[in-house]
Protein backbone atom coordinates (compact mmCIF):
# COMPACT_ATOMS: atom_id res chain seq x y z
CA UNK A 1 0.00 0.00 0.00
CA UNK A 2 2.85 2.43 0.73
CA UNK A 3 4.48 1.79 -2.65
CA UNK A 4 1.14 2.52 -4.43
CA UNK A 5 0.65 5.80 -2.53
CA UNK A 6 4.11 7.01 -3.54
CA UNK A 7 3.41 6.42 -7.21
CA UNK A 8 0.44 8.83 -7.37
CA UNK A 9 2.40 12.11 -6.96
CA UNK A 10 4.87 10.90 -9.58
CA UNK A 11 2.04 10.39 -12.05
CA UNK A 12 0.56 13.81 -11.32
CA UNK A 13 3.96 15.42 -11.94
CA UNK A 14 4.29 13.51 -15.21
CA UNK A 15 0.89 14.71 -16.39
CA UNK A 16 1.50 18.32 -15.41
CA UNK A 17 4.86 18.38 -17.19
CA UNK A 18 3.49 17.32 -20.58
CA UNK A 19 3.82 19.33 -23.81
CA UNK A 20 2.94 23.02 -23.52
CA UNK A 21 0.27 22.79 -26.22
CA UNK A 22 -1.58 20.14 -24.20
CA UNK A 23 -2.94 22.93 -21.97
CA UNK A 24 -4.29 25.01 -24.86
CA UNK A 25 -8.02 25.48 -25.21
CA UNK A 26 -10.48 25.73 -28.07
CA UNK A 27 -13.49 28.02 -28.05
CA UNK A 28 -17.14 27.03 -28.34
CA UNK A 29 -20.22 29.22 -28.17
CA UNK A 30 -23.28 28.98 -25.93
CA UNK A 31 -26.54 30.87 -26.50
CA UNK A 32 -28.89 32.07 -23.79
CA UNK A 33 -32.17 33.96 -23.81
CA UNK A 34 -33.55 36.30 -21.16
CA UNK A 35 -37.34 36.18 -21.40
CA UNK A 36 -39.73 38.62 -19.75
CA UNK A 37 -43.40 37.61 -19.64
CA UNK A 38 -45.53 40.63 -18.79
CA UNK A 39 -47.61 40.59 -15.57
CA UNK A 40 -51.10 39.19 -15.92
CA UNK A 41 -50.26 36.53 -18.50
CA UNK A 42 -49.91 32.80 -17.97
CA UNK A 43 -46.78 30.68 -17.84
CA UNK A 44 -45.15 29.70 -21.13
CA UNK A 45 -44.24 26.01 -21.16
CA UNK A 46 -42.95 23.31 -23.54
CA UNK A 47 -40.56 25.82 -25.11
CA UNK A 48 -38.54 24.48 -28.02
CA UNK A 49 -35.33 26.33 -28.92
CA UNK A 50 -34.62 26.32 -32.65
CA UNK A 51 -31.12 27.43 -33.61
CA UNK A 52 -28.88 27.06 -36.63
CA UNK A 53 -28.25 23.36 -37.02
CA UNK A 54 -30.20 22.06 -34.02
CA UNK A 55 -33.21 22.03 -31.70
CA UNK A 56 -33.28 21.84 -27.90
CA UNK A 57 -36.24 21.45 -25.51
CA UNK A 58 -38.08 21.86 -23.12
CA UNK A 59 -37.92 25.14 -21.21
CA UNK A 60 -40.41 27.30 -19.29
CA UNK A 61 -40.86 31.02 -18.63
CA UNK A 62 -43.00 32.69 -15.99
CA UNK A 63 -44.50 36.15 -15.49
CA UNK A 64 -42.85 38.51 -12.98
CA UNK A 65 -39.64 36.53 -13.13
CA UNK A 66 -36.14 36.68 -14.63
CA UNK A 67 -36.24 33.76 -17.03
CA UNK A 68 -32.85 32.72 -18.38
CA UNK A 69 -33.16 29.96 -20.97
CA UNK A 70 -29.72 28.59 -21.79
CA UNK A 71 -28.86 26.04 -24.42
CA UNK A 72 -26.83 23.44 -22.51
CA UNK A 73 -25.06 22.31 -25.68
CA UNK A 74 -22.33 24.73 -26.86
CA UNK A 75 -21.41 24.76 -30.54
CA UNK A 76 -18.23 25.26 -32.53
CA UNK A 77 -19.63 28.39 -34.18
CA UNK A 78 -21.70 31.34 -32.89
CA UNK A 79 -25.39 30.85 -33.53
CA UNK A 80 -26.71 33.35 -36.07
CA UNK A 81 -30.50 33.08 -35.78
CA UNK A 82 -33.05 31.61 -33.39
CA UNK A 83 -36.75 30.94 -32.95
CA UNK A 84 -38.39 29.81 -29.71
CA UNK A 85 -41.78 28.10 -29.82
CA UNK A 86 -43.88 27.19 -26.77
CA UNK A 87 -47.35 26.89 -25.31
CA UNK A 88 -49.51 28.89 -22.95
CA UNK A 89 -53.08 28.45 -21.72
CA UNK A 90 -55.94 29.96 -19.75
CA UNK A 91 -55.59 33.45 -21.20
CA UNK A 92 -58.31 36.04 -20.49
CA UNK A 93 -61.54 34.91 -22.13
CA UNK A 94 -60.38 31.30 -22.58
CA UNK A 95 -62.32 28.18 -21.75
CA UNK A 96 -60.45 26.32 -18.95
CA UNK A 97 -57.44 24.46 -20.34
CA UNK A 98 -57.48 26.12 -23.76
CA UNK A 99 -53.96 26.25 -25.19
CA UNK A 100 -52.21 28.64 -27.56
CA UNK A 101 -48.94 28.71 -29.49
CA UNK A 102 -46.32 31.21 -28.32
CA UNK A 103 -43.57 32.52 -30.60
CA UNK A 104 -40.46 34.29 -29.35
CA UNK A 105 -39.71 36.05 -32.59
CA UNK A 106 -38.13 38.85 -34.60
CA UNK A 107 -39.29 42.31 -33.48
CA UNK A 108 -40.18 43.47 -37.00
CA UNK A 109 -42.13 40.31 -37.76
CA UNK A 110 -43.91 40.65 -34.41
CA UNK A 111 -45.00 44.21 -35.23
CA UNK A 112 -46.48 42.95 -38.51
CA UNK A 113 -48.15 39.96 -36.84
CA UNK A 114 -49.58 41.68 -33.77
CA UNK A 115 -53.40 41.45 -33.58
CA UNK A 116 -53.51 39.30 -36.72
CA UNK A 117 -55.28 35.93 -36.62
CA UNK A 118 -53.22 32.76 -36.85
CA UNK A 119 -54.90 31.52 -40.02
CA UNK A 120 -54.24 34.80 -41.81
CA UNK A 121 -50.50 34.46 -41.24
CA UNK A 122 -49.81 30.75 -41.26
CA UNK A 123 -52.05 29.26 -43.92
CA UNK A 124 -50.27 25.90 -44.10
CA UNK A 125 -50.38 25.11 -40.37
CA UNK A 126 -53.41 24.58 -38.15
CA UNK A 127 -52.71 25.96 -34.68
CA UNK A 128 -54.42 23.03 -32.93
CA UNK A 129 -52.24 20.56 -34.83
CA UNK A 130 -49.08 22.51 -33.99
CA UNK A 131 -50.09 22.59 -30.31
CA UNK A 132 -50.43 18.80 -30.36
CA UNK A 133 -47.06 18.45 -32.12
CA UNK A 134 -45.30 20.66 -29.56
CA UNK A 135 -46.82 18.69 -26.69
CA UNK A 136 -45.72 15.41 -28.25
CA UNK A 137 -42.21 16.61 -29.11
CA UNK A 138 -41.58 17.76 -25.53
CA UNK A 139 -43.33 14.87 -23.77
CA UNK A 140 -40.11 13.09 -22.78
CA UNK A 141 -41.07 9.83 -24.43
CA UNK A 142 -38.78 7.65 -26.51
CA UNK A 143 -37.42 9.07 -29.75
CA UNK A 144 -39.57 6.99 -32.16
CA UNK A 145 -42.70 8.29 -30.39
CA UNK A 146 -41.77 11.97 -30.34
CA UNK A 147 -40.21 12.03 -33.82
CA UNK A 148 -43.47 12.93 -35.66
CA UNK A 149 -43.99 15.84 -33.28
CA UNK A 150 -40.45 17.11 -33.81
CA UNK A 151 -40.84 16.83 -37.57
CA UNK A 152 -44.13 18.75 -37.54
CA UNK A 153 -42.77 21.62 -35.42
CA UNK A 154 -39.60 21.79 -37.52
CA UNK A 155 -41.72 21.97 -40.68
CA UNK A 156 -43.55 24.98 -39.23
CA UNK A 157 -40.33 26.65 -38.03
CA UNK A 158 -38.70 26.34 -41.44
CA UNK A 159 -41.90 26.92 -43.40
CA UNK A 160 -44.75 29.17 -42.28
CA UNK A 161 -42.64 30.80 -39.56
CA UNK A 162 -40.09 31.76 -42.21
CA UNK A 163 -42.33 33.06 -44.99
CA UNK A 164 -45.88 33.36 -43.63
CA UNK A 165 -45.61 36.92 -42.27
CA UNK A 166 -45.64 39.54 -45.03
CA UNK A 167 -44.64 43.20 -44.95
CA UNK A 168 -46.38 46.07 -46.74
CA UNK A 169 -44.78 45.03 -50.04
CA UNK A 170 -45.97 41.43 -49.61
CA UNK A 171 -42.40 40.32 -48.90
CA UNK A 172 -41.85 37.60 -46.29
CA UNK A 173 -40.53 38.70 -42.90
CA UNK A 174 -39.12 35.71 -41.04
CA UNK A 175 -40.07 35.14 -37.41
CA UNK A 176 -36.48 33.99 -36.77
CA UNK A 177 -34.47 36.65 -34.97
CA UNK A 178 -30.76 37.47 -35.05
CA UNK A 179 -29.06 35.93 -32.03
CA UNK A 180 -27.37 38.55 -29.90
CA UNK A 181 -30.25 41.02 -30.11
CA UNK A 182 -33.80 41.49 -28.86
CA UNK A 183 -37.00 39.60 -29.64
CA UNK A 184 -40.73 39.81 -28.97
CA UNK A 185 -43.06 37.27 -27.36
CA UNK A 186 -46.48 36.85 -29.04
CA UNK A 187 -49.26 34.34 -28.48
CA UNK A 188 -52.13 33.34 -30.71
CA UNK A 189 -54.87 32.74 -31.86
CA UNK A 190 -54.85 36.50 -32.49
CA UNK A 191 -51.30 37.76 -32.08
CA UNK A 192 -51.27 39.18 -28.57
CA UNK A 193 -47.96 40.56 -27.32
CA UNK A 194 -47.18 39.08 -23.90
CA UNK A 195 -43.51 39.87 -23.40
CA UNK A 196 -40.06 40.51 -24.79
CA UNK A 197 -36.50 39.34 -24.41
CA UNK A 198 -32.85 39.52 -25.36
CA UNK A 199 -30.38 36.90 -26.51
CA UNK A 200 -26.65 36.59 -25.92
CA UNK A 201 -23.76 34.49 -27.18
CA UNK A 202 -21.04 33.51 -24.72
CA UNK A 203 -17.64 32.03 -25.50
CA UNK A 204 -16.93 28.78 -23.66
CA UNK A 205 -13.31 27.56 -23.37
CA UNK A 206 -13.02 23.84 -24.07
CA UNK A 207 -9.87 21.74 -23.40
CA UNK A 208 -8.20 20.45 -26.53
CA UNK A 209 -8.53 16.68 -27.12
CA UNK A 210 -4.80 16.25 -26.47
CA UNK A 211 -5.33 17.25 -22.82
CA UNK A 212 -8.16 14.77 -22.35
CA UNK A 213 -6.18 12.00 -24.06
CA UNK A 214 -3.15 12.70 -21.88
CA UNK A 215 -5.25 12.50 -18.73
CA UNK A 216 -6.91 9.28 -19.91
CA UNK A 217 -3.54 7.74 -20.72
CA UNK A 218 -2.26 8.70 -17.28
CA UNK A 219 -5.26 7.15 -15.54
CA UNK A 220 -4.82 3.96 -17.55
CA UNK A 221 -1.16 3.88 -16.56
CA UNK A 222 -2.12 4.36 -12.93
CA UNK A 223 -4.48 1.39 -13.13
CA UNK A 224 -1.72 -0.75 -14.62
CA UNK A 225 0.75 0.25 -11.90
CA UNK A 226 -1.84 -0.46 -9.21
CA UNK A 227 -2.42 -3.95 -10.52
CA UNK A 228 1.35 -4.63 -10.60
CA UNK A 229 1.85 -3.39 -7.04
CA UNK A 230 -0.94 -5.62 -5.75
CA UNK A 231 0.46 -8.71 -7.52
Amino acid sequence: MRRFALLIPALVIALSSGPANAASVATQYRTSYEVHIDPGWSDVTNIMMFEDGGTTWAFEAYPNNWNILENPFPKDFPNASSLLIGLTQDLPGDAPGQQHVVLMMDDTAAALAENVAWGTLFGNTLEDQLIAAIALATSGQDWPIIQPGLDAVSTFANGDATDGILDGLAQPQSAWFATGGSFSVLTWSDGRRIGSGTSTITEVPVPEPTTAMLLLSGLCALGTVARRVRS
